[in-house]
Formats: structure tokens, C-alpha cells, sequence
């Protein structure tokens, strides 16, 4: 579809860059599923994939100490995300809301290996992992990335108990668990930025106030271009002929496009654009739930929910934010998602047709 848009696009050139940068996705998928075999080259991409999170928390808390980026990256933003609160850090991310998007997709793995891993110094490292992510999350004061945060924690223990990841006996124990991690944390993130937090709730420089508007523009683009919509990354070119609101949000926000990543879609690429897109994360969270009930260890039980968990963050994040088309690194770890999932569900499938009992293998 991001070819078909190419039609109505009026600047071509920006909507070639955006397929060619959309190609690079579907190649990190091909990667990825040609280089997994087993569970853990699985094991392997994830915790890489952690690791990075950790540096960028551990880099957000000398940004916020020192009040500059810290690192310089060759060709990077050297703009500070600065608010009436003060400093945003955002690690090499460019913006705070990158950061809350990632970091909405990966803390959910670290619980799984937090509560799961058979070895306690993974689980220690997995838990610094899981508390320095939750600090930096907080220091971005993401109203979003909070709230899927602790969204993503509750849906970790109902899965797992939903599941029967653990024996139907420890239920009481991990429910009593998810009481009290909850409360600690929230009331522990509260100390460390609670106060600026509140600030932000209440003068975001009317940051809030600008969504509605802006989705009644996208509303206006999408019934005049519902097929093909008006072209990858040109939306901003065409959002103030559309503009029939009273805030005029388009005049006073020109070089911002709507902040809602499924009506930017549906805008630039069109409705069977947007649905091919969710038809893809559609079958990510079907193939990762019955990698979830196909899996014989605990711990890759909890790791295909807390990948479920992840992209369900990321596009609750999404609702409120365009940040997941300005940035490669979050469309491209659901790639990694969907790909390993996709080599889970093959050697589900091809095991099956074998009529070997996968738990008798190493896969």
C-alpha cells in the first residue's frame, strides 16, 4: 500500500524514503527469522535487546544530572527536549516518547526473566534492568508510558495466572506478589518523580488540548483519501486544507502530524493500509499466544505473554503519539517480535506434523 500512495503523494520523494525506510523493517524480519533456529538464539536477541534499554536508562540518568545530552551522535538532534518541568532525557533517542515506547515494549520481557529465569544472578541483572527502566521511564514524565507501564505489570500476573504458567497452588503467593510489587513501585516512582509528574498533569503547555483537533483534521484527510490516502510522510503537506476546527491546530502546529499512529496511517496509506498493518500485529499476538500455550518451559510461556504484553504498550502509547513513525526502533523490535514468533510457530507446526511431543526437544 506504501507503493500505491505513492500516486496522490505530492512530494514522491518523501514518500519513496519512507517505503525504502519501511523496507528496511521487513528485511529485519527476514533476518531475524533466517537466523533463529531455537529457543535460545530467541533467549539471545531479547537479552540483547535488554541490554540496550539498560544503556539508554543508564544514559538518561547522566543527561538528567547534567542537564545536557551527554553523548553527541554524528547527524543526531542536538536539541533538548526541555518542558515547564524541566529536562526530558531521552538516551540516544532523540525524545523522551521513543524512549517510554521502548521502554513499554521491553519491560515486560525483563519481568518474565525476573519471575522465570532458573538462574538467580539473571534474575538479579534482569531486575536492575527492570528498575532502572521504570526510573528512566518516570524522569521522561510520559503520561502514556506511565500508564502502560503499570498496565503492562497488571496484565503480566493476570496472564500469568490466566495462563497457568505457575501451578493452580502458587496463585495466592504471586497474587499477594503483584499487590505488592505494584504498590512498592508506584509509590517508590512517586519519591523519585512524582512531584514533577503532577506538574505535568496540570500545565503541559497544552499538549493535551491539541489531541481532539488534531484527530478531527485526520478524520477530515481520510474521508477525502480513504483508498490510497494523501502519501507517506504527507500528511503535514496537506493537513491544513482539512482543517475545519476552531483551534485552527494545523495553523498553529504545521510541522506536527496528528498524534495517533492508526489515523496517521489511515491517512497517509489509507483504510486497507491501516488494515493490512493491523492484520500483521493481528497475527504477532495470535502466533505469540499459542507459542504461549504450545510452551512446555515457564519461562518461554511468560516470555511469548510479555511479548504480547510489549506491543499491546507500544500501541496504547500510540494512541496519544505519532513518535513510532519518527523513530526506526520500535517498529523495528516488533519485527524481532514477530519474527521470532514466526520461527516458534514454524517449529510448532513442524513438529506437529512429525507427531513429536516438542517438550522432548531442545526447541
Amino acid at each position: 500500500m506504501c507503493f500505491v500512495s505513492l500516486i496522490p503523494a505530492i512530494d514522491r520523494m518523501a514518500a519513496l524514503v519512507e517505503i525504502i525506510r519501511m523496507g528496511r523493517i521487513f528485511l529485519t524480519f527476514f533476518c531475524v527469522f533466517y537466523y533463529v533456529k531455537g529457543r535460545q538464539d530467541i533467549h539471545f536477541i531479547l537479552n540483547c535487546l535488554l541490554i540496550a534499554l539498560l544503556f539508554q536508562a543508564l544514559l538518561m540518568f547522566a543527561q538528567y544530572a547534567t542537564n545536557s545530552l551527554f553523548i553527541r551522535l554524528p547527524g543526531a538532534l542536538t536539541e533538548l527536549d526541555v518542558v515547564e518541568q524541566g529536562l526530558r532525557p531521552s538516551g540516544t533517542m532523540f525524545h523522551s516518547s521513543h524512549f517510554a515506547k521502548f521502554s513499554g515494549l521491553m519491560l515486560p520481557i525483563a519481568l518474565a526473566y525476573i519471575f522465570f529465569s532458573p538462574r538467580l544472578r539473571n534474575k538479579l541483572f534482569m531486575l536492575s534492568i527492570w528498575i532502572c527502566g521504570s526510573v528512566a521511564l518516570v524522569s521522561t514524565i510520559s503520561r502514556a508510558g506511565l500508564a502502560s507501564w503499570l498496565l503492562s505489570v497488571i496484565l503480566f500476573f493476570v496472564g500469568v495466572i490466566i495462563l497457568r504458567i505457575v501451578p493452580i497452588r502458587q496463585t495466592v503467593p504471586l497474587f499477594i506478589t503483584c499487590i505488592l510489587l505494584v504498590s512498592i513501585s508506584v509509590y517508590g516512582l512517586y519519591l523519585v518523580g512524582g512531584q514533577r509528574l503532577e506538574s505535568r498533569m496540570r500545565h503541559d503547555a497544552g499538549s493535551s488540548a491539541a489531541r481532539i483537533p488534531m484527530w478531527k483534521v485526520a478524520f477530515n484527510v481520510i474521508k477525502a483519501h480513504p483508498i490510497v490516502g494523501v502519501g507517506s510522510k504527507n500528511y503535514i503537506l496537506v493537513h491544513q486544507d482539512y482543517d475545519h476546527t476552531p483551534e485552527h491546530i494545523s495553523t498553529e502546529l504545521p510541522d506536527f502530524p496528528v498524534h495517533n499512529l492508526f489515523l496517521l496511517y489511515a491517512a497517509e496509506i489509507g483504510v486497507p493500509g491501516l488494515l493490512f498493518f493491523l492484520w500483521f500485529i493481528w497475527e504477532l499476538l495470535r502466533g505469540a499466544l499459542r507459542s504461549t500455550s504450545n510452551s512446555h518451559v515457564p519461562i518461554d510461556k511468560a516470555i511469548y505473554l510479555s511479548i504480547v504484553i510489549g506491543v499491546i504498550s507500544l500501541f496504547l502509547q500510540s494512541t496519544t503519539g505519532k513518535g513510532v513513525t519518527d523513530h526506526l526502533i520500535h517498529l523495528s523490535v516488533v519485527a524481532i517480535f514477530a519474527a521470532c514468533v514466526a520461527k516458534r510457530c514454524s517449529i510448532l507446526d513442524y513438529y506437529q506434523v512429525k507427531g513429536v511431543n516438542l517438550s522432548h526437544t531442545r526447541h
